[in-house]
């Protein structure tokens, strides 16, 4: 009763907010109440994408009603934690660039001809029973402003990023890790006359050396050789069987050494995952089950998920032997890989990096026995991105990769990737394959 006659007594003009008191209310916890914010905002709308417009391979009986007013409980494959991390790190990485570049447009008064630049990271799981599945996804610096997604949408060149397959298909061939190839000067003549004469990153030309090393300093003449000794039309096959969805035309020639067919992000990290899951192409998967108002399926990922065997496994455990060379520096310093920035994440890691004519693309592809992930930075308007070392997918990419994988791995145990029964190692110097080094080498048996 005294409650209620305080109430009753209680003056409505204290009671009532005012206009100008309301107007000030909103900026209390805006950023955590806007309607229609989604965590994960590209992964989000490419699911609501996929529900709507079926590719023809997946049959959904679900309408636009149902997904609005249909009471469906959608389940995904998103780990928020890990697409928390990737958020963080990527925007925090594109910023810190852009500040710089700022800076130096600044002190030369081109201020004019700033612009953002912007990137995409993709990771997908290569857990037994969750293989495929897409972990995190960033699309763009800004949903609200662009809806464009760099993962799923956006064609690029994925540069260097490409050798690893056009290693494959050499040890394929019969090749082994320490076999020989001349890094020197090559030119080659067209058919109406054009003369091609591409080089090296650095400009120079190294001499002998293993395809191994060659690997790890992604030396463009090796990979030109390789292919012309190999023949375009079979290295484009083991593309399109690791993942390389695109077309890819005859007239690409040898530059398909260098990486030039261009690319999706979501695409390059299949492509990788393959390697990782020892030849095994995974379709990726966003989207687990749907269920009605009833709890009826409506939708489960295992009816069409794809998986097939592709390369031979100790072919595959070849190459991540490999590009975990590419991820390990030099004990003697003799000469640096160009993943060798990955070396913070202290675990079992393979890995590539890509950068593009005029850097205007680059990348980092790379994963673990757990997970894949692929980091590719460009701007919009395939400016490039600099000169020189700084502008590089060793020096740009691979720390985001890096600090991404550590974040996604805490509280992980520690793998190793798994050697087939049909691979011996054998000691040997790494600098130059012959026999009697330090390094343990993989050999397909009875190559050595």
């Amino acid at each position: 009763q005294a409650e209620f006659e305080a109430a009753r007594n209680e003056s409505l003009d204290e009671s009532v907010v005012t206009p100008e008191e309301r107007a000030a209310m909103p900026s209390v916890g805006a950023a955590s109440t806007r309607p229609n914010r989604f965590l994960a905002p590209y992964f989000a709308e490419d699911v609501r994408k996929f529900i709507q417009n079926p590719p023809s391979t997946h049959q959904l009986t679900i309408d636009t009603d149902d997904i609005y007013e249909g009471g469906l409980e959608i389940y995904t494959t998103i780990d928020l934690d890990m697409q928390r991390a990737a958020e963080e790190v990527l925007l925090k990485a594109l910023e810190e660039f852009d500040e710089g570049v700022r800076s130096r447009l600044e002190r030369q008064g081109k201020e004019n001809e700033f612009a953002p630049v912007n990137g995409a990271l993709i990771c997908l799981d290569n857990r037994p029973g969750y293989e495929g599945f897409v972990r995190a996804m960033v699309g763009g610096r800004d949903f609200d402003t662009k809806k464009f997604n760099l993962a799923t949408q956006a064609l690029r060149q994925p540069g260097s990023s490409v050798k690893p397959f056009v290693w494959l298909a050499a040890l394929d061939s019969g090749m082994t890790p320490s076999d020989i190839v001349i890094d020197a000067p090559f030119s080659m003549v067209d058919a109406v006359g054009n003369v091609w004469s591409p080089g090296n990153f650095d400009g120079e030309f190294h001499g002998p050396m293993p395809i191994r090393k060659a690997l790890e300093l992604s030396v463009n003449i090796v990979s030109i050789k390789l292919v012309q000794r190999l023949g375009m039309p079979r290295v484009r096959s083991y593309m399109r069987d690791a993942g390389f969805k695109q077309p890819i035309s005859d007239v690409v020639g040898l530059t398909i050494a260098l990486g030039t067919p261009v690319t999706t992000v979501i695409d390059q990290a299949t492509s990788y995952q393959t390697l990782a899951l020892g030849g095994v192409r995974v379709s990726p998967v966003m989207l687990r089950e749907i269920k009605d108002a009833d709890g009826i399926v409506r939708y489960d990922y295992q009816q069409f998920q794809t998986k097939e065997r592709v390369f031979k496994e100790d072919v595959a455990y070849q190459i991540t032997h490999l590009l975990q060379g590419v991820c390990e520096p030099v004990r003697d310093a003799s000469y640096a890989p160009s993943g060798r920035r990955t070396e913070p994440l202290g675990r079992p890691r393979a890995g590539k990096t890509g950068t593009t004519n005029d850097a205007r693309t680059v990348w980092f592809c790379g994963y673990t026995p757990q997970f894949t992930t692929v980091v590719m930075i460009g701007y919009d308007d395939n400016r490039s991105l600099g000169r020189g070392v700084t502008a590089t997918g060793g020096a740009m990419a691979s720390p985001i990769w890096t600090e991404f994988m550590i974040r996604a791995h805490e509280g992980l145990p520690v793998k190793d990737f798994e050697r087939p029964a049909g691979v011996e190692m054998y000691a040997i110097e790494r600098g130059t394959g012959v026999a009697g080094g330090t390094y343990q080498e993989a050999f397909i048996r009875n190559t050595r």
